[in-house]
C-alpha cells in the first residue's frame, strides 16, 4: 500500500506542477529553490515599482518644465514690451500706459502659472523637495521644485519704462533657464534609472525563470512512468487481494 500511495502522490505533484507551470508549487518540492525564487520575486517587485515611480517623478518634471515654458513665453512677451517702452521718440505716453497694463497681466498671468502648476496634487513651481524611491534608498532621487512667483524672479511691481526693466527681465530669463536645465539632467538621471530597473527586472525574472519554470517534457515522462507503475502496482495488489480470497475459498471448501 504504501508503494502505491507513493505514487499516487508522486502524480498528484506532477499533475500540480503541470496545471501551474512550475516545478516549485510548495516547499516540499524544493526547499532551497523556494527560498531563492521568493527572494528573486521581491527584488523584481521593487524593480518594477521602481519604474512606476521613477516615471511618476519624470511625469512631474515634464509638468515643471511645460509650466516654465510657459513663464518663459510671458518673459520673452515682456522682453519685447521693455525694449518698445524704451523708443520714446515713436511711443507717447498713452503708448507707455498700454505696455504697463500689458506687463500687468502678464505678471498676473506668471503668479496664475505658479499657483496652478500641479501634479498629483503637488505644486511644481513653489520650492518642494519631493523624494522619489527607485528601488530602496540608493536607487532614490529627490526633485527640487523651483521657486518661480514673479516675487522670486525680482519683477513684483515692474514698471516696464524704466531704465532697470531690460536687465531685470534677462536676469528672469537667465533664472528660468538654469531651472529647466536643472530639471532636464535630473530627468536624465531618471531616465537611466527606469533604463536600469527595467533591465533588472528583466534578468531578475530570466532568474527566476530558471530556478522556478517547469521542464515539461521531463515532467510528462515523470508522470507517465509514474502512471504506467501505479496501474501495474494496482493490478499486482488487484492480484494478490484475488489470490488470497480464492485460497480462502479452497480453504473453506467453496
Amino acid at each position: 500500500m504504501s508503494g502505491i500511495n507513493g505514487l499516487s502522490d508522486a502524480l498528484s505533484r506532477s499533475y500540480d506542477k503541470l496545471g501551474s507551470g512550475k516545478r516549485i508549487t510548495k516547499a516540499a518540492d524544493d526547499a532551497a529553490g523556494l527560498k531563492i525564487a521568493e527572494k528573486t520575486k521581491t527584488q523584481i517587485n521593487g524593480y518594477d515599482v521602481g519604474v512606476n515611480n521613477l516615471s511618476a517623478g519624470k511625469n512631474l518634471i515634464n509638468t515643471a518644465d511645460s509650466a516654465l515654458d510657459s513663464m518663459n513665453s510671458s518673459l520673452q512677451r515682456l522682453r519685447e514690451l521693455a525694449v518698445a517702452a524704451g523708443n520714446t521718440a515713436i511711443y507717447g505716453d498713452d503708448d507707455i500706459k498700454a505696455m504697463q497694463d500689458k506687463t500687468d497681466r502678464l505678471l498676473q498671468g506668471m503668479n496664475g502659472v505658479v499657483d496652478t502648476a500641479e501634479f498629483n496634487g503637488k505644486r511644481v513651481l513653489d520650492n518642494n523637495e519631493l523624494n522619489i524611491v527607485g528601488n530602496g534608498n540608493p536607487d532614490s532621487k529627490t526633485i527640487t521644485t523651483s521657486n518661480a512667483s514673479v516675487d522670486s524672479l525680482g519683477l513684483s511691481g515692474l514698471n516696464i519704462a524704466s531704465n532697470d526693466a531690460l536687465k531685470k527681465i534677462d536676469e528672469a530669463i537667465a533664472t528660468i533657464n538654469d531651472q529647466r536645465s536643472s530639471l532636464g539632467a535630473t530627468s536624465n538621471a531618471l531616465d537611466y534609472q527606469i533604463n536600469y530597473n527595467k533591465e533588472a527586472s528583466v534578468l531578475s525574472n530570466a532568474s527566476l525563470s530558471t530556478v522556478e519554470d517547469l521542464d515539461y517534457p521531463k515532467e510528462i515522462s515523470e508522470m507517465k512512468k509514474n502512471e504506467v507503475l501505479n496501474e501495474y502496482s494496482t493490478q499486482m495488489q488487484k492480484n494478490q487481494m484475488q489470490q488470497k480470497l480464492d485460497e480462502t475459498k479452497n480453504l473453506l471448501g467453496l
